[in-house]
């Protein structure tokens, strides 16, 4: 089980000011959800919570868990949320080869239009009839005909 899990399910627990509160919240079990807070203190070796059969109190070191686990949570689901919003946007530069003569084939327009449709793309197309190392001169796709059948 990982931290994060158990992080999480302390929170609940303390949210929601007890373990059945939590379970109903969340849609877990009691059991579930005190195994993970247990497992949590176990892996602290600190008590967290006091726990009687009517109602739980936070002891200091759950004060102050509790207090940074809610930050970490916080700045895990903010990272999270960049990186979807970063990888949901097509955006970089492409560099590709391509002989002399594509620029005056019915291709090369496909390519312009693809850069008005993605405008955060950068094409950066080497026209040149000589063979290129792909792999030396950095580029992406070994073809402007690739390209068409990649981008298009």
């Amino acid at each position: 089980m990982d931290t994060l899990t158990r992080m999480r399910a302390y929170i609940d627990v303390v949210e929601a000011e007890g373990f059945s509160a939590a379970a109903r919240k969340i849609g877990r079990s009691k059991a579930l959800l005190s195994k993970y807070v247990r497992e949590l203190e176990d892996e602290l070796g600190a008590l967290l919570l006091n726990r009687t059969t009517r109602q739980f109190s936070l002891t200091e070191a759950g004060h102050t868990y509790y207090q940074r686990a809610g930050e970490i949570l916080r700045e895990v689901e903010s990272l999270q949320e960049a990186v979807r919003e970063s990888s949901s946007d097509i955006k970089g530069r492409i560099k590709i080869s391509a002989p002399r003569s594509f620029a005056d084939a019915d291709i090369g327009q496909c390519l312009i239009d693809f850069c008005i449709e993605q405008p955060d793309i950068i094409l950066d197309v080497r026209l040149d009839d000589r063979f290129v190392d792909l792999v030396e001169e950095g580029f992406d796709l070994p073809s402007a005909s690739r390209a068409f059948k990649i981008l298009h």
